[in-house]
């Protein structure tokens, strides 16, 4: 009787076969790699990878602080009235940084005059305790939720407030988002620029804007960004604006600006 006999060999052609995909994979990986450390030809973000998730600082409460003896609004000058005092906890938007922070102490500010604040700094007296504030672009009529700039925290119940004014500059002339030669299109992380006019601007583009909220501004501080060199009739250039979100953003002004040497 025959004895049967098994066979050891391997199946032919497997790891080959493996080691090709495992090529490819390296090579795929090693071509995304590049492209994503490639920027465009302007040096500004490629709007397709552009992060479409971008976090938004929508998590921030203010909360008011119990009031006693103390009627609101509280007049800081003849044009400029705190309306309210909270209690802030979330992302901190005074110094661009977007810092957590918690419990710090913030007011709502709103601007009473028929011209556009352009800068004012505040100092808030509560509770015998001095807390700084500085707003920039608020225009008539609206409110600023600002936090102050020290990031002290807020007490638990207010006693005495009252306020003055270090500074206080109005704009000469109203300032324009000149919608007639330029549009401006808010997107997370990106606004994008566009000369709509039939003739070129030659001077920088530098576009001022401003986090929202239902009730008012979010924040004292006024972002900017600037399109160097201007753009041609019909041009579009992607801007960087890292504290640009599609829903809370809103374009306060533009300037064209001539570097100087």
């Amino acid at each position: 009787m025959k004895k049967q006999t098994k066979s050891n060999k391997n199946p032919t052609g497997l790891p080959e076969l493996l080691v090709v995909l495992l090529i490819i994979v390296v090579l795929i990986l090693l071509i995304l790699l590049v492209r994503s450390c490639t920027p465009n030809e302007s040096g500004t973000p490629d709007p397709s990878q552009t992060d479409t998730n971008h976090d938004s600082p929508n998590s921030t409460e203010l909360n008011p602080i119990p009031i006693a003896d103390v009627v609101l609004p509280v007049s800081v000058t003849s044009a400029v009235t705190v309306d309210n005092i909270f209690t802030a906890t979330g992302y901190y938007p005074e110094d661009g940084t977007d810092d957590g922070v918690e419990n710090v102490l913030a007011a709502k500010f709103t601007n009473t005059s028929d011209k556009v604040l352009e800068y004012m700094t505040v100092v808030l007296k509560v509770n015998s305790e001095s807390y700084n504030f500085a707003i920039t672009t608020l225009p008539a009529g609206k409110s600023v939720y600002v936090f102050n700039s020290d990031r002290k925290t807020a007490p638990d119940v207010i006693t005495s407030l009252s306020g003055v004014s270090e500074y206080e500059i109005y704009f000469d002339e109203e300032p324009e988002k000149m919608e007639e030669s330029i549009a401006s299109d808010v997107q997370n992380g990106l606004i994008v620029v566009k000369n709509i006019s039939d003739k070129d601007i030659t001077s920088d583009i530098v576009i001022y804007y401003k986090s929202k909220t239902e009730n008012g501004y979010l924040g004292g501080i006024t972002y900017r960004l600037r399109v160097p060199g201007g753009l041609k009739s019909g041009e579009t250039y992607n801007a960087y604006a890292p504290h640009s979100y599609a829903h809370m953003t809103e374009v306060m002004f533009v300037k064209l600006e001539t570097q100087t040497e």
